[in-house]
């Protein structure tokens, strides 16, 4: 099992009060990528909550206990659901009728009448209640009692984001609003459609780590490195632009001075070459010289 350091969000709305809405963006879209990871293995959550989305020290999210997860395919339509959460081992064992599975304050309707039904857009609407609560600074219905929080899931409307938090833009309100809408059909199909509705209102934390984008767009992916080079990929990509980007330095004069320097390191060397052969060819003549010399010395001794 992993550890993973760091608070999850409702401790973080417990000791901040409501989160500004561009970093409360953030923070969803990333735990909207983890539950698309999650959908595309075929896997419902059914408890996401802010107690279940935990903020590393780095600004990562991570989607906690998924305990109360099933997988899709096992959805049937029996059990009518009211009660309590159980605390059971198997996800099977738990979806049987008179139980709720769930938290009141985030269930999605057709969550609380069927629970083995619900599909990720029950997921997307309890991640929408989690960013209303960021953003709010409290759940959708603060004020309703717990016993009847199921049914205003069902029934009634949570008080608009515009009117709550004023600087919440209009359009983020509508994004939210369809999150939770009542018909799983008028919501979101999947979090990748989620998380591209979010992009807009997300804005990057200096020094934290930056949002994650779900689907990588061509212009994004960088170049590989050659089959068997150890330079890592991003470096390599550097090195291509650098060694591909034209000099800033370059012009006419430039080049032309550059060409007649080259010249005249030519000059250099070939005066320095004629130089050496001459000295060469003098040494060759000065030892036949004492060569002859010394011939000429013996014969006469011998005369």
């Amino acid at each position: 099992m992993e550890y993973v350091e760091g608070s999850d969000l409702a401790s973080e709305v417990r000791r901040r009060g409501a989160i500004p809405y561009d970093e409360a963006c953030r923070l969803i879209r990333q735990a909207a990528l983890g539950l698309q990871y999650a959908h595309e293995q075929g896997m419902v959550h059914r408890d996401i909550k802010p107690h279940n989305v935990m903020m590393t020290p780095e600004g990562n999210v991570k989607v906690l206990d998924f305990g109360l997860a099933r997988f899709a395919r096992e959805a049937d339509d029996t059990a009518s659901i009211e009660g309590n959460t159980p605390d059971a081992s198997s996800a099977d064992d738990m979806t049987e009728p008179g139980m709720l599975m769930g938290t009141a304050d985030y269930i999605a309707p057709e969550q609380s009448i069927n629970a083995r039904a619900a599909d990720i857009r029950a997921d997307i609407y309890s991640l929408g209640c989690t960013l209303y609560h960021l953003i709010a600074g409290h759940v959708p219905f603060p004020d309703v009692l717990a016993r009847d929080k199921i049914a205003a899931h069902q029934f009634q409307t949570p008080v608009s984001l515009a009117k709550v938090r004023q600087n919440v833009p209009p359009d983020l309100v509508r994004v939210v609003e369809r999150m939770m809408a009542k018909s799983p059909d008028d919501r979101h199909q999947t979090p990748a459609e989620v998380i591209t509705a979010l992009a807009p209102f997300t804005k990057p934390v200096i020094g934290r780590a930056a949002p994650i984008d779900a689907i990588p767009t061509p212009s994004s992916v960088s170049t590989p490195p050659p089959k068997g080079s150890k330079l890592p990929a991003e470096l390599f990509e550097g090195r291509i632009k650098r060694d591909s980007a034209p000099s800033s330095t370059s012009s006419p004069g430039l080049a032309k001075k550059r060409r007649s320097t080259s010249t005249g390191v030519v000059e250099r060397r070939r005066g320095s070459d004629v130089s050496t052969l001459t000295r060469k060819i003098f040494a060759i003549v000065l030892i036949f010289i004492i060569l002859l010399a010394a011939a000429y010395a013996l014969t006469w001794n011998y005369w």
